[in-house]
């Protein structure tokens, strides 16, 4: 039996108002723990949550984490609910590991919920490595360092909405509107009230 879980309430508008308010206070996180057979480095799950669990509960929401067993099946299910409109959105992995036990089910868990949680709230680590394209793009990130701040994102905020937010992520080529440049929001705000 095929499992469907609906990805979000039919109305996700607040809830992504509030998370775009609260990415511009993520704090960035670093790869401290290391993964031996990768010989790699990754975010523990704790330090996205200090990265950010306070800059989404200021903005009204809360993610929660959840192992759900549906039809002999597990699934490692991570929820962002908006308190404030009750709005959410979620995401689910298939835990399908080698070894079915306890261990097993819980590695996976593990590895899928920060995975999940990384990518739900879109919190960046430090170092990141080419996962969204950045290198490619060659565009670099330094702490969010001459992008506007949370008062000028507010204003901005009023003047747009959903369609017009793309179009200017478009031209920019950002991926939201707190990575605007604070030299290019002068001239945007002109041309949004002209």
């Amino acid at each position: 039996m095929a499992v469907n879980f609906e990805l979000s309430s039919l109305d996700t508008g607040e809830l992504y108002k509030a998370l775009a308010k609260a990415q511009v206070n993520f704090e960035i996180c670093t790869k401290d723990a290391d993964n031996p057979f990768y010989k790699s480095k990754y975010a523990l799950y704790e330090d996205l949550l200090r990265a950010s669990r306070a800059a989404l509960a200021e903005q009204g929401l809360c993610a929660i984490s959840k192992v759900l067993h549906i039809d002999g099946d597990v699934y490692s299910v991570l929820e962002l609910h908006h308190g404030a409109s009750q709005q959410f959105t979620r995401c689910w992995q298939k835990l399908e590991p080698t070894k079915r036990d306890l261990q097993g089910l819980s590695g996976a868990h593990s590895y899928w919920r920060r995975v999940m949680y990384r990518d739900l709230i879109g919190i960046i680590c430090s170092d990141e490595d080419d996962d969204d394209g950045n290198y490619a793009a060659n565009v670099v990130f330094s702490n969010n360092q001459g992008v506007i701040n949370n008062d000028m994102l507010a204003q901005l905020q009023t003047l747009v909405d959903d369609q017009l937010t793309a179009k200017i992520c478009d031209h920019y080529k950002i991926s939201n509107l707190a990575q605007l440049k604070q030299s290019d929001f002068a001239s945007l705000i002109k041309r949004l009230k002209n």
